[in-house]
């Protein structure tokens, strides 16, 4: 049995490996970019008239390996970090109010739009397509 073969002289299979190899290496394939120190050029879209320009999350950052995970309160939900940063930092033992200190929840924005690969902005990054650029609250 032949495998179809496209223009490009790459199977279907091929191409769908290549393309997810090539979003895991931009941004883990998330969906989201979260920008590295240094500059980033990016062209914020209007959401439209009465909405917010960007989404505010509560995120916790955890270590090196896992980095940080979304906080269910950002959605009202019950967040399993979030009690134990509550329970930790209200706490009269000064070991417990060190752990909070590590634990603290911070704010971050998602902003949509389009992203420059440049420092000036004429290259169009990820295919010209509109892209969620997570800000935080520093900035």
């Amino acid at each position: 049995k032949k495998k179809k073969l496209s223009s490009s002289g790459m199977t279907t299979k091929d191409k769908m490996l290549a393309r997810k190899k090539q979003l895991e290496s931009k941004g883990n394939g998330s969906g989201l970019v979260f920008p590295k120190e240094g500059t980033l050029r990016m062209r914020i879209k209007s959401p439209g008239d009465d909405q917010e320009l960007g989404i505010e999350l509560i995120q916790f950052y955890l270590n090196k390996d896992l980095g940080g995970v979304i906080s269910p309160a950002t959605f009202d939900e019950l967040c399993p970090f979030m009690e134990k940063y509550q329970e930790l930092k209200n706490s009269k033992d000064p070991d417990d109010q060190e752990l909070a200190k590590m634990l603290v929840p911070r704010r971050k924005y998602v902003v949509g739009g389009i992203v420059y690969s440049d420092e000036k902005g004429t290259k169009v990054d990820y295919e010209g397509k509109d892209k969620g650029v997570l800000i935080p609250r520093s900035v």
